[in-house]
């Protein structure tokens, strides 16, 4: 089994408006680092530079949480640890002639969080030439060629970009009140781009959310344009309850033969995974129900998540066995029956316990 969860360097909580996600409470975990006045994120292909007050240099249109860098400029900061990280400090320091006169800039100074080391390192000296990092190094060891356009970064953070494996960008945090600010199309769009937005000016350059309207679905390329690459689940399936209101955060189905037509359906809509949610408020699908709809995703090369409530053994057992990709959310690190666990782990189900989530709620 391996565990994936998101990491973001902010406080700030975000569920679903409805009823039933309620539970899933807020999102966030607190990355600090006491006595620096400034940071600095740097994703593959994107970065923001932010002086410590959550503000960020630059401008974007005049909105808020503006400050965002060029999109040439966020193409042109990859990470070094994909490209060197699997050679020696000592190898990855050097830039050999012929790619010297590709370089096209220098970042210089600050800290750099590649992922291979304990510690930062102070003082790096990174050189790119287009959207490739070619060399990385300590300044003095690194040769910055001639005519080299130079950023000094000093006060600032160079690290990898974070994965937010479990978000939802309809959601404000808010609980009940989230409709307020929902409650029109309109607004709605604006909640997704700023959240979208908001996520890149923390870090996170890869976002999956994992169950929303089929606004996100719509709206994918403008997410893209300005926030975090995105793998969109849109609405999750559940079972048919006619004493549950019906959502667009979720899509009902009920038999067999509906949840495979259903799953069809959305993959031509453009999902990126499927999402299917198990709780308490709703009966429980049968095993031939989600095995049908793992089978038809799986046909079309499409994985499955699927949601717990925790503690709830029977759940956790059914998405088990009926051959779940992903299991989100805490059930079964608190299932009373271990044998879960050790299955998962043959299967190579991964767990996405979004730990965050049970960090923020205690803020």
């Amino acid at each position: 089994m391996r565990p994936v969860s998101g990491t973001r360097p902010r406080a700030r909580r975000r569920i679903g408006g409805h009823p039933e996600m309620a539970s899933e409470g807020a999102r966030a975990l607190l990355l600090r680092r006491p006595r620096s006045p400034s940071y600095q994120r740097v994703r593959r292909g994107r970065c923001s530079l932010g002086d410590g007050r959550g503000r960020t240099r630059g401008s974007h249109g005049g909105e808020p949480f503006a400050g965002i860098m060029s999109m040439r400029a966020r193409l042109l900061l990859t990470l070094a640890l994909l490209v060197f990280g699997g050679l020696p400090l000592s190898e990855r320091l050097r830039a050999n002639d012929e790619a010297e006169a590709e370089i096209t800039l220098a970042l210089v100074g600050g800290w750099l969080i590649d992922g291979n080391t304990p510690l930062p390192f102070e003082n790096p000296v990174i050189l790119i030439a287009g959207n490739k990092i070619k060399a990385v190094g300590r300044l003095g060891r690194v040769r910055i060629p001639t005519g080299v356009n130079v950023i000094d970064v000093q006060g600032k953070f160079i690290l990898p970009g974070l994965i937010d494996a479990h978000a939802h960008l309809e959601g404000l945090g808010l609980g009940e009140r989230d409709a307020e600010f929902t409650d029109t199309p309109e607004k709605l769009r604006h909640v997704i781009l700023q959240n979208a937005r908001l996520d890149l000016l923390s870090g996170v350059t890869s976002l999956r959310d994992c169950g929303s309207s089929e606004l996100v679905l719509k709206l994918r390329e403008q997410i893209e344009a300005d926030g975090p690459r995105l793998f969109a689940s849109g609405p999750q399936f559940v079972k048919r309850d006619p004493a549950q209101p019906s959502s667009p955060l979720f899509l009902e189905y009920d038999g067999v033969k509906e949840a495979r037509r259903k799953v069809r359906e959305q993959i031509a809509k453009g999902i990126d995974f499927v999402k299917v949610r198990l709780t308490r408020q709703r009966p429980l699908p049968t095993l031939e129900e989600l095995s049908a709809i793992v089978t038809e995703a799986h046909r079309a090369g499409v994985k499955v998540a699927v949601h717990v409530d925790a503690p709830y053994d029977e759940a956790v057992r059914l998405a088990v066995m009926a051959g779940a990709d992903t299991i989100e959310h805490m059930a079964p690190l608190r299932a009373y029956d271990d044998r879960l666990l050790l299955e998962m782990a043959r299967r190579n189900i991964i767990l996405v316990p979004t730990l965050y989530q049970i960090q923020a709620q205690r803020v």
